[in-house]
C-alpha cells in the first residue's frame, strides 16, 4: 500500500527517485563537481582568512563569490535530480528514503528515511539485508556461533517449533 508520500513522489516531475546502481553510477559525475567546487571554496576561505586586508569590499568580494559557487553546485546537483542538503551532502531519493553521500566519501555507503535525515544514516549492506560472506560471519561472531551451538540440544533442532 502505498503512503501519502509515495503518491507526492510519484506525481512530482521534479523528484526523479533512483535504485542504488542508478545512483552510484551518477556518483562520479558528482563527485568531481564537489571536488572541484569544495577545492575553490576551501581555497577562497584560506585567502579571506590568511589575508591582512580589514577591506570591507575585498571580505564583501570574497564571501560573494564563495556564496555564488555554494548555490551554483546546489542548482548543478537540482539539475542531475539529486538534492544538496547541507554544505557537500547529497540525497537520491529512492522512493522509500534516501541513499545519501557526503563529500569526500568515495561511494553511497548510507541510506535515511524521510524523517531521519544525516544523522539517522545507516549502512546500506545493513540495512537492505545484504547477507555477508558465512565464513567472514562466522569468524566475526566465533563465540556467539559456538556459544549457540553448544547449547542447542540434537532434540531442540529436530522439534517443531511452538508458537
Amino acid at each position: 500500500m502505498k503512503s501519502d508520500r509515495d503518491v507526492v513522489a510519484i506525481a512530482s516531475p521534479d523528484i526523479q527517485v533512483f535504485s542504488l546502481d542508478q545512483a552510484r553510477s551518477l556518483l562520479p559525475i558528482i563527485r568531481k563537481i564537489t571536488a572541484e567546487v569544495a577545492e575553490r571554496v576551501e581555497s577562497l576561505l584560506v585567502k579571506l582568512e590568511s589575508s591582512p586586508t580589514t577591506e570591507s569590499f575585498e571580505i564583501s568580494e570574497t564571501e560573494a563569490e564563495v556564496n555564488s559557487l555554494i548555490s551554483k553546485w546546489h542548482s548543478k546537483m537540482s539539475k542531475l535530480g539529486v538534492k544538496a542538503k547541507g554544505l557537500w551532502y547529497v540525497d537520491f531519493d529512492n522512493g522509500e528514503g534516501y541513499y545519501c553521500w557526503k563529500y569526500p566519501e568515495a561511494d553511497l555507503f548510507y541510506y535515511h528515511s524521510y524523517e531521519d535525515g544525516f544523522t539517522g544514516r545507516k549502512r546500506i549492506d545493513k540495512s537492505l539485508g545484504q547477507i555477508p560472506n558465512t565464513k567472514d560471519f562466522v569468524n566475526g561472531h566465533q563465540e556467539e556461533v559456538f556459544s549457540w551451538i553448544e547449547n542447542c540440544s540434537l532434540s531442540d533442532q529436530l522439534s517443531p517449533r511452538r508458537f
